[in-house]
């Protein structure tokens, strides 16, 4: 017991100092990140556009999804609850998370740790997205398996 600490409290207080350094905007070094508790943990920000969207029959609504230092595997739409305004019926059809705005889907999308992403949501059936929808939209992947939900306010065709 060298200084009156034991070896394994010294350690214990040595994280708690590192993790609450990080905390506060410092980097840790290169040993403290393989003992920080938050090492290895999955986190994203998934960040819908803003505002009233309108959807015509060529576009699709871009995600923005920043991925930490995890990465992001099997990224998908896991649920879609959009509800029609004025007959509040619910938005028939599927979605899919794709690559590009156009073009064939990807059918797996993986995203790197660190990253930032921009992705569309697009309905498999347009025919059928006539009116204006409120709703929550939810985006999972293997590391998130419960998904992350957001809100998607005023998204509107009129054909």
């Amino acid at each position: 017991m060298a200084g009156g600490i034991q070896p394994s409290l010294r350690r214990a207080i040595r994280l708690l100092v590192l993790v609450a350094a990080a905390g506060a905007g410092a980097s840790l070094p290169s040993d403290a990140r393989a003992q920080s508790p938050s090492a290895g943990s999955f986190a994203w920000t998934v960040k819908p556009p803003p505002g009233e969207l309108s959807l015509r029959s060529d576009s699709a609504i871009d995600i923005g999804i920043a991925v930490q230092g995890v990465p992001a595997t099997d990224v998908r739409v896991m649920q879609t609850a959009l509800i029609e305004q004025s007959t509040k019926v619910p938005l028939p059809g599927n979605w899919s998370l794709c690559r590009t705005h156009q073009g064939q889907c990807d059918t797996k999308i993986d995203l790197g740790a660190h990253s930032a992403n921009r992705l569309w949501l697009r309905p498999t059936d347009r025919t059928s997205i006539i009116g204006k929808y409120t709703g929550t939209v939810t985006i999972g992947a293997s590391e998130k398996p419960d998904g992350e939900p957001f809100n998607l306010d005023r998204l509107r065709n009129d054909a």
